[in-house]
């Protein structure tokens, strides 16, 4: 993904539509590129008039040619722009990469959200109420993108279609380009909430910073647990005095514990030490307010 040509020199492959052209460059390979009037009148061979190129598009693990080709023959040029419009604050934040898969995926996401709004199709989106709970700056970000589109297209989404581009927005920080994993793991940072407050026997207000702070450590939590790179050593001599110093929060993490081992690898103890002194932090600040 690029937002202009630069002083390669691109010439067409294929037209693809009057805004999409597959192109190749001697250095570059071939690529998809992106702009008004692109392809109008363009044939094979013709070189590529650089100052008319917005996005281009390589391919690489995730996307082949084949691949870029038929989503971006498909794919509205406005679609594509609107969702890279909708991307700038969180590429001006920097906090999260904007990846070609991100801006692919939300991309994709807006099309058929359009698409399914014009034709009035409703969706459910079960995991509303979690995703703003757990994500609510990535739902902020949902439902600016929304507005966005309201905006630009005068086509009004649902208003829980901000949740699975929050979720796309998650996915980038935490997987890859499958919205799977990201829906397992939400439903289990929910579950995990519910069996902590159980045990401890309080209520863990999910809007409040810490329970965000919480959450965040299960996230990294879930991304260690699926690479395979768990906490091995640095706790591990303190969990029984961890235990005996935090008996309560340690009968939580135990549970928790179990629950993940369920689908998933053994929790190593110091990940348990860990686990045991995150929710000891959340019941304290849960008891204080």
């Amino acid at each position: 993904m690029s937002d202009s040509a630069g002083a390669r020199a691109w010439q067409i492959v294929r037209v693809l539509n009057n805004n999409a052209v597959l192109a190749r460059d001697r250095d570059a390979g071939q690529a998809v590129l992106l702009g008004r009037g692109i392809g109008y009148g363009r044939h094979l061979g013709d070189p590529v008039d650089a100052g008319s190129v917005s996005e281009i598009f390589v391919p690489d693990a995730e996307h082949s040619v084949p691949g870029l080709v038929s989503f971006l023959s498909e794919t509205p040029l406005e679609t594509v722009r609107l969702a890279s419009e909708a991307l700038e604050p969180v590429r001006a934040q920097g906090r999260v990469a904007v990846s070609q898969s991100l801006l692919l995926a939300v991309a994709d996401h807006l099309r058929f959200a359009v698409e399914r709004s014009r034709r009035g199709i409703a969706v459910d989106h079960p995991l509303r109420w979690e995703v703003q709970q757990l994500y609510p700056e990535e739902t902020r970000w949902g439902r600016q993108a929304v507005r966005l589109v309201e905006d630009c297209l005068g086509v009004r989404l649902d208003d829980g279609e901000a949740t699975t581009l929050a979720l796309h927005l998650v996915n980038a920080q935490f997987a890859g380009s499958d919205l799977a994993p990201t829906v397992r793991m939400t439903r289990t940072i929910t579950q995990i909430l519910g069996v902590v407050s159980a045990v401890l026997g309080i209520q863990v207000d999910e809007q409040a910073m810490s329970a965000a702070r919480f959450a965040t450590h299960l996230r990294y939590l879930f991304v260690r647990l699926e690479d395979g790179r768990q906490i091995s050593d640095s706790l591990e001599d303190l969990v029984t005095p961890i235990r005996q110093a935090q008996p309560l929060a340690f009968r939580a993490a135990s549970r928790v514990r179990a629950l993940l081992e369920v689908n998933g690898p053994c929790l190593t103890d110091a990940e348990l030490a860990y686990l045991t002194l995150h929710i000891a932090r959340l019941a304290s600040e849960c008891q204080s307010r």
